[in-house]
Parts: structure tokens; sequence; C-alpha cells
């Protein structure tokens, strides 16, 4: 009997990784199908292609300039904040 449920149990075995990877090639096949679609489109509305981080292919918009512009801000930000540390130190012990 014991023999039995083991032919049963590697049958089921083997049909749920044929299902499992039959479910795969499915997935793979939706990604990629989609990716095309994405890229297309991107295409279709002036999108360019370019690179953000460690990701290809990402569609971004011709005027988009990064983030450089906030470096400035930041900077000047940055300044004003010692700027003031300075400020309220000297009120305190000059």
């Amino acid at each position: 009997m014991r023999w039995l449920l083991k032919v049963v149990n590697a049958t089921a075995i083997a049909d749920e990784t044929t299902r499992a990877m039959a479910a795969e090639g499915v997935n793979a096949s939706d990604i990629s199908d989609n990716e095309l679609r994405i890229a297309l489109t991107a295409a279709d509305l002036g999108f360019e292609t370019s690179v953000v981080g460690s990701t290809d292919n990402v569609p971004t918009h011709p005027g988009y300039e990064g983030t450089a512009h906030l470096d400035a801000v930041s900077t000047l930000v940055g300044a004003a904040d010692v700027a003031l540390d300075a400020a309220l130190d000297c009120e305190r012990y000059c």
C-alpha cells in the first residue's frame, strides 16, 4: 500500500512541476510582451529611453534633466543652515 502512495505522490509532484513550468513560460512571455508595449507607447508619446540607476530602457521625457537642479538648492539650504547656526552661536557666546 505504501508503494502505491509513493507512486501517487510522485505523479502529483510531476504534474505540479509541469504546471509550474508552463506558468513560468507564460509569465516570461507576458513580461517580454509588456516591455515591448511600454517601449512602443513611450516612443509614440515622444519619450526617449535612458538608463536610470542600473535599469536600462527606462522611458523618460525628452525635457527631463534629472534632479541636478536640486543640488544647487540643497547647497543653498545647507549654507543657510550653517549661517543660522553660526548666528545663534554668536548670539549665545559673543
